[in-house]
């Protein structure tokens, strides 16, 4: 490059140059070899024509690149600078996915924690008041308060419930280690039931006409055929201790 262009600057030296050089190598030189001199100086000073016609051609459209690669910088430099705010963008949105995510699970997992604790309080208060009901029902012992007209009326919601009564005992039934008494609540008899008990639990055996305080759990309706063919229904209580 720096050889075309000191030839492109200096080249009627450089011809000169040439031209002294062959004239002096050439004393007496023919007619031949001054047109074929002639020839190669021509040739010369085209091809020189040509590379310096190259130069100035390459050179020009190096200017008109760089004007271009001027032009389109703020371009590019906007484009870069889009690039990466979309990238900035794109992170931005990224953190916060996960961080929602990250609350979405710590949220979900302390409700979690709060339901089993909320759970488990609430199945220690129910079991509380569940012990808290069977002390107080075992503190009750018989004295439920449960009457006749109850056992009567809604037998199998007061089933297996203590009960206790007080009256008078109109039949009694020995069987072989068991009694069966018919008692008419309050003496009155309107209101009997049929108890059932083990002989051993008295010390003495219970008779007709007897007023004792009987202590025991409710059967429900027990039925049995009257003398007259019928049907009879009345509570049935399963005697656990009996006040003669």
């Amino acid at each position: 490059m720096r050889v075309l262009g000191f030839l492109r600057v200096r080249w009627k030296f450089v011809l000169t140059a040439l031209i002294a050089l062959i004239i002096g190598t050439m004393i007496g030189p023919s007619q031949d070899q001054l047109d074929s001199a002639n020839a190669s100086m021509k040739e010369l000073k085209k091809d020189l024509s040509v590379k310096t016609g190259n130069e100035e051609n390459l050179e020009r459209k190096n200017k008109e690149l760089q004007a271009k690669v001027d032009e389109a910088a703020p371009f590019f430099k906007l484009k870069e600078e889009e690039r990466k705010q979309k990238a900035a963008e794109a992170k931005a949105a990224e953190e916060k996915r996960l961080a929602d995510e990250k609350a979405k699970q710590v949220a979900e997992e302390k409700a979690a924690e709060e339901k089993r604790l909320a759970d488990e309080k609430a199945k220690q208060v129910a079991e509380a008041k569940e012990k808290a009901e069977a002390e107080a029902k075992e503190k009750q012992g018989y004295n439920t308060g449960i009457t006749y007209d109850q056992l009567a009326r809604n037998p199998d919601e007061y089933l297996l419930e203590k009960v206790k009564f007080r009256g008078k005992v109109i039949q009694v039934i020995e069987d072989d280690g068991e009694t069966q008494i018919r008692l008419a609540v309050n003496d009155n008899y309107d209101t009997i039931v049929l108890a059932i008990f083990d002989s051993s639990i008295v010390a003495s055996r219970v008779l007709d006409d007897d007023r004792i305080t009987i202590y025991g759990m409710s059967k429900g309706l027990i039925t049995y055929e009257s003398t007259m063919g019928g049907s009879i229904s009345i509570p049935g209580i399963a005697i656990d201790k009996i006040d003669q």
